[in-house]
């Protein structure tokens, strides 16, 4: 076993400390089969870094100590996992996700241009601040083609239908010649702008005016039932258990540390 022993001259006696893990039975039990082994190596000799134990008490109550924190990140894990699948459920009904988190703005049912598909929360919501400006700068450039294409409209003439269309972006032409429109004429095109673009643009741009509060509703709704009383439970008997451990194992060393005062016994004794 590779070690290096340090003398400790304030406390006077030696320190071991482990180059190498050499794992005990709470380092077997501890460790599940799908955990890595190596975080748990590294975690169990930071410890035994900061507090050095010496003899077999100290080193046993330093691997407690990396069991209970070991511990104490899998509850995190499994509240993160708890949060995640809870906020994957809200966001499968993206229309009630965003009419509960603006209930003062007119509800949201859905539109001819989205179809059945939902409204692109989760897409939106994936985005950070930059994320979030340019794709708002994106849907200000949509609408500036949409004005002028009804401007085009507005003017008439020869073929003022298909130049509006063609001043569109290439996701509503496309939507445009998707469907069977019964004809290219003016009033069909103003139709398709009024019915279908313009409803799909006011969704969107609703969202990114509210990404913020889309994001605490769904976490907000997310936690809702989860059992987290339990786990908090859980994690104070982990915290007190760190305590005790914590303490016992400060009191060994003090306790170690205090020297024998040969002058304090009866005389011959220290013969003996």
């Amino acid at each position: 076993m590779n070690k290096v022993e340090k003398i400790d001259e304030k406390n006077g006696y030696a320190a071991v400390r482990f180059n190498a893990v050499k794992h005990g039975i709470l380092s077997r039990e501890t460790i599940l089969p799908h955990e890595s082994r190596e975080d748990y190596e590294s975690l169990l000799n930071e410890l035994r870094e900061e507090y050095a134990p010496n003899g077999p008490t100290e080193n046993a109550l330093v691997e407690e100590l990396a069991s209970i924190l070991w511990r104490k990140r899998r509850v995190l894990a499994a509240e993160g996992a708890q949060i995640n699948s809870g906020i994957a459920r809200t966001m499968t009904n993206s229309h009630r996700l965003v009419n509960t988190a603006t209930p003062f703005l007119p509800m949201i049912t859905g539109n001819q241009f989205s179809g059945d598909e939902s409204l692109p929360v989760r897409e939106i919501l994936a985005l950070d601040a930059d994320g979030l400006e340019r794709r708002r700068e994106a849907l200000r450039a949509v609408y500036n083609a949409v004005d002028k294409s009804r401007r085009i409209l507005d003017q008439g003439g020869r073929g003022a239908a298909r130049k509006a269309i063609e001043a569109l972006p290439n996701s509503l032409t496309e939507l445009w010649y998707a469907k069977d429109r019964y004809g290219e004429t003016i009033y069909q095109v103003d139709r398709f702008m009024e019915n279908e673009v313009l409803p799909h643009l006011s969704e969107e741009k609703r969202l990114l005016e509210n990404a913020d509060a889309l994001r605490r509703q769904a976490l907000g709704s997310a936690v809702t039932g989860l059992p987290f009383e339990s786990i908090a439970r859980y994690e104070a008997h982990l915290d007190r258990k760190f305590e005790r451990t914590l303490s016992m194992l400060i009191k060994l060393k003090a306790m170690k540390a205090v020297p024998v005062d040969n002058g304090a016994l009866p005389a011959g004794e220290e013969e003996r």
